[in-house]
């Protein structure tokens, strides 16, 4: 088996778990979609080191990954928001 037929089959295969998974971390349709179909595109990065027996492991831990990022990309966003709202609140009273 080529390593583009095993990522096409673990896309039928993974793919709904993944995305489900995403969606349950990150609590938004859109972002759990493409976060989901980024799994897909990084494993293809991965092409030379991909065996049926570690594929799983793969699109595992990087779903991890890219939904810690997002998560932390997220929180430090509502961060400088709120502190924004904060000093325009501020800068209003003066």
């Amino acid at each position: 088996m080529t390593t583009s037929q095993l990522i096409a089959d673990s896309y039928v295969s993974y793919h709904s778990q993944v995305y489900l998974y995403i969606s349950r971390k990150v609590n938004c349709q859109k972002e759990a979609e493409d976060l989901s179909q980024d799994v897909f595109l990084r494993l293809m990065e991965y092409k030379q080191m991909l065996r049926p027996d570690t594929v799983k492991f793969f699109i595992y831990t990087i779903s991890r990954n890219l939904v810690n990022d997002y998560l932390r990309r997220y929180y430090k966003r509502q961060e400088i928001v709120q502190l924004l709202t904060y000093l325009t609140t501020y800068i209003r009273r003066f």
